[in-house]
């Protein structure tokens, strides 16, 4: 998952280290991921780490930074991921977001390459 620092210092970029996961001036201040981290990340007290606008989960049709956020804690933090749930890892995912199970399924079917997802979520949303 794309994470941005936005902790103290973040203007002037300085430079922050988890892990193995260096946020800088060179990054902007953005770096991937993986879930664990992010999920670790974006449930800290202080709020230092947010999703990046651009993190590629969020052009997903319905998708917010909330259920990104929720999808974290299922251990998704790609399209990568979320594509690859089988029909057991699709129900933990719905079990912890708030979206439910029918947004859960069209997500993994657009991160599969789907284009149908897209016009099931469009009618949903417009509905």
């Amino acid at each position: 998952m794309r994470i941005r620092y936005i902790g103290p210092g973040a203007g002037s970029v300085t430079r922050r280290i988890v892990g193995p996961y260096v946020w800088s001036r060179e990054n902007d201040a953005v770096t991937d991921v993986d879930a664990e981290t992010a999920a670790s990340l974006l449930t800290q007290p202080v709020e230092e780490f947010v999703i990046d606008r651009d993190e590629p989960l969020l052009a997903l049709a319905g998708m917010t930074a909330q259920h990104a956020a929720e999808m974290t804690l299922a251990g998704v933090g790609s399209m990568a991921d979320l594509a690859a749930l089988d029909e057991d890892g699709l129900e933990r995912l719905a079990a912890v977001t708030s979206a439910g199970r029918e947004w859960v399924d069209d997500w993994a079917r657009q991160a599969r390459g789907d284009s149908s997802a897209h016009e099931t979520m469009r009618l949903r949303m417009t509905s």
